[in-house]
Order: C-alpha cells, then structure tokens, then sequence
C-alpha cells in the first residue's frame, strides 16, 4: 500500500502522525525537496528519494505525472510525501483511481492561504485545470490557484485572469513568501516551482473590472429588490416580452455590419433578457436560472449523441441529421405536421414561413427545378391579380420564399439587407435634393423618381 504525507508548506508543518509513518517506511519518496516542507523533510530523514530529477526531464505535467506514479507503483509499499495537505495533491488523485493508499493529511494550501488572507468563501484550484476551456471562474468569492509550477503555465494563466477580472493585484507565494502583484506581472517573476500559489480576493460589484454570469444574476437581484429600481422590480414576463425580439434583432444587424463591439454589447442585452425572466420567474416561484442552464445543457446532450454518446456524425449534414432525429424524439413529433405546428407562431412570417417549407421538403415535397418555382410564382401572381386578397397575396410571398431558399439565401435577412439599403438612398436623396435647394413637398413625382434612380445608378 501506499501511504500519502502531507507535508504542509512550512518548516514545522509535519505531523506527528506523518513523521511516523515516514520513519516506519522502509521506502520514503518525495514530490519534490525544494520546497520548503521538501527541505524541512530531508533534513530530518536520510534516504528520502525526490522526483525533482523527472522534473528537468519530463516535456510537460502529464508525463511527469506518469513517471512518477509508474515509480510508485512498482515501489509497492511505501510513503509518498507532498506538499499541502495530501489529497489535495492531483498526483495522488490519479493514484487512489489505480490503487489503494493512505492519506495522512498535512497543512492544505487554502488553510495557509487563509492565514494570509482570512476569509469564509473560499475556493480553490489547479493552474492547469484554471487553463482549461471547461472551466468557468467564478470571481463571487476569493480563489486560490495553486500549482504555478514554470513560466509557460503562469503566462496562460494570465490570460485567463485578465479576461475574467482585469488587471487587479494578486497576492503570489512561493516557498512562503507573499508579496501583492498586479495579475499583467505574474509570468514575470523570478522562479515558479509546484508550491507557488496566488490569492485572488473577493471583490464587491462596484470594485470589479470584469464580471461573470453569476455578478449579471446579483445585479439583477439587487435592481428588483425592495429598495431596488422602481422600474426594473415591478416588469412582467409579458411585459418585457417585446424586448426580447427587440434585442435578437439588433444582434443580428450588428452580425450583419460585422460591427464586434456592438455584437458584444448585443449579445450581452440578448443573455440580460434570459437572466431577467429567469429572475422574474423565481421570485413568482416558476423556475431558476438553474432550471433554464440545466435545460439547455440537457437538450444539449441529448441532441449531440454523436458527441456524448454511439451515434457517428462524420458531416455537417450527418451532425444535423442526429440534432433532428434527437428533437423528434424529444418532442414527441410523430408525424410532419407534429413537426410544422411545434414552429413558434411568433417568428416573424419570412422565418416561419422558412422552417414550414424545410419540414415539407423533408417529406419529399420539393423540385429541382428552377423553372417549376418561377412558374409557380408567376401562378400565384395572376391569381392574386385577379382577386386582390389577402390569402392571394401570401400565396405569392410564400412562393417567393421558396424560390429564395431553393438558392440558400435566408429570406428574413435579404430584406433586412433591403430595408437597411433602401433607408441609405433615401438618405443620400434627402442630401442631393438639400445640395440642390429642392423640397420633396413640392417636386413632382417623376422627378423623386429620376432623383432615386440618380442614387441607385449613382
């Protein structure tokens, strides 16, 4: 069996109970013996053997990690010292999943870390797991980042602090001593080693330079409070519901204008609108923000079987085709018109009329032909010409969406792009007719229309 140490990080950290199992071994191997604690250790028993040598060689964490525990394995009985408390220590994680151990805890590193900055809402974390794309900080509480063992890793974990808090100052330690850094500092200090480790204090709403979904719900709390905004605490599901179309639509011009910064300042009123409504929903007792994240991580999941589970997607269309089959199954859509009556009767009519069209071509309702639309266009035209009703008149619009999509060109966005050229030549015709001293409620018609195509042809 392997026994596990925690050394502490501190000369005087060992345990009476860790210095015994130390001296009763017969095999005493240590993560490292510069530290500190590492220091301390070796001082006080002969024969302990450190892995610093695999430290110079391995070419990255993962293979040390692995020589080191292919060393222990093979020790059979024996103690293994680190730093910190014991099981805090990623090394020994992988360990217990191969074989049994012993943990005999020391002084962890968010007990030190407390001593140099005392709070009750703590968490902590690896610097290669903080590097990670998974993992999300949560700046609502003081973090610990442990584990900055070289230059490469504190320089991407910088990266990941910058984005999540700005540059705020940060208490580094190493090998006991603390000294306050701003975070633009922390891949140029003098050494790293595996006992390195940062405080990042909590910090109130109006101190932060940079927020999480987590501040966005807190602020929201604190706007419908009692004593909170006198407009935001009394809005409704209902009505705010106009906002929400308002929002996705001046996000999608703004990917449009391919304008970035007005795109994040879009998307972030497009995400307010989910916090908000999930927050209207809680205080009525209808659901969570919780319920809404859970919710869409399991459609997530469930819909990317090729994923996280046996189906196999090797395309675009192949990874649709899973997403859509996962859908019916998940809706209860049994037939096409299941399919057709579950689109939202809110979508503006050119998207709505878009998805009831793509659902009909899945049924085989659809024609290679170019001409076959164009007449089915003219068709509807004449009939509309001869009734001049309503019904007629969206027979011609949907025949026009079909003709559009057939060449894969989104209708609801094309007249967008419509409305928004036309709104600049009429722009540019107001500026001719004010260069020229000519006044719209006085010109006749033939000359707007000479002016337009002036602009149009211009």
């Amino acid at each position: 069996m392997i026994t596990v140490v925690g050394l502490g990080y501190q000369e005087n950290d060992l345990t009476m109970s860790g210095m015994k199992a130390i001296t009763a071994a017969k095999k005493v191997f240590v993560r490292t013996a510069e530290s500190k604690a590492g220091k301390a250790l070796t001082k006080l028993v002969e024969g302990v053997t450190s892995f610093d040598y695999l430290y110079q060689s391995a070419n990255d964490f993962d293979q040390l990690k692995q020589e080191i525990i292919k060393t222990l394995l093979e020790a059979g009985d024996c103690v293994f010292c680190v730093d910190g408390g014991g099981g805090d220590d990623p090394i020994v994680k992988e360990l217990k999943k191969l074989t049994t151990i012993k943990i005999i805890s020391g002084v962890t590193v968010e007990a030190y870390a407390l001593s140099i900055y005392p709070d009750t809402s703590v968490q902590s974390k690896n610097a290669s797991d903080v590097i990670s794309n998974e993992f999300m900080i949560a700046s609502d509480s003081t973090l610990i980042i442990k584990e900055i063992a070289d230059k490469f890793l504190a320089s991407e974990l910088k990266l990941k602090l910058l984005d999540a808090y700005g540059e705020v100052d940060c208490i580094f330690v190493k090998n006991g001593k603390e000294q306050t850094i701003n975070i633009v500092d922390l891949d140029r200090m003098k050494s790293y080693d595996y006992s390195t480790f940062i405080i990042l204090p909590h910090q109130y709403f109006t101190d932060k330079k940079r927020f999480t979904i987590q501040d966005l719900y807190g602020i929201v709390y604190r706007l419908v409070a009692p004593d909170g905004c006198p407009w935001d605490k009394i809005q409704t599901h209902q009505s705010i519901r106009d906002c929400c179309l308002e929002e996705a639509y001046e996000l999608v011009e703004a990917i449009e204008l391919d304008d970035i910064d007005k795109m994040v300042e879009e998307a972030g009123d497009v995400l307010l609108q989910g916090v908000f409504h999930s927050n209207i929903a809680e205080r009525a007792g209808e659901f969570t923000l919780n319920d809404v994240i859970s919710g869409v991580c399991k459609k997530l999941l469930g819909r990317h079987l090729h994923i996280f589970s046996t189906e196999k997607a090797m395309s675009p269309d192949e990874a649709h085709a899973v997403w859509e089959k996962a859908k019916a199954i998940e809706k209860s859509q049994i037939t096409y018109k299941d399919r057709m009556e579950q689109v939202a009767t809110t979508l503006p009519a050119l998207i709505r009329a878009g998805k009831i069209q793509k659902i009909s071509e899945k049924m085989g309702f659809t024609q290679d032909s170019l001409q076959y639309w164009l007449d089915n266009i003219n068709e509807e035209l004449d009939e509309f010409l001869e009734t001049r009703t309503e019904e007629e008149a969206g027979d011609v619009l949907y025949a026009v969406v079909r003709l559009i999509r057939s060449f894969g060109i989104n209708p609801e966005l094309a007249l967008m792009t419509t409305i928004r050229k036309m709104i600049e030549r009429f722009e540019k015709m107001e500026e001719l007719a004010l260069s020229r001293n000519l006044d719209f409620k006085t010109m006749k018609r033939e000359d707007i229309l000479a002016l337009y195509d002036e602009v149009k042809n211009g």
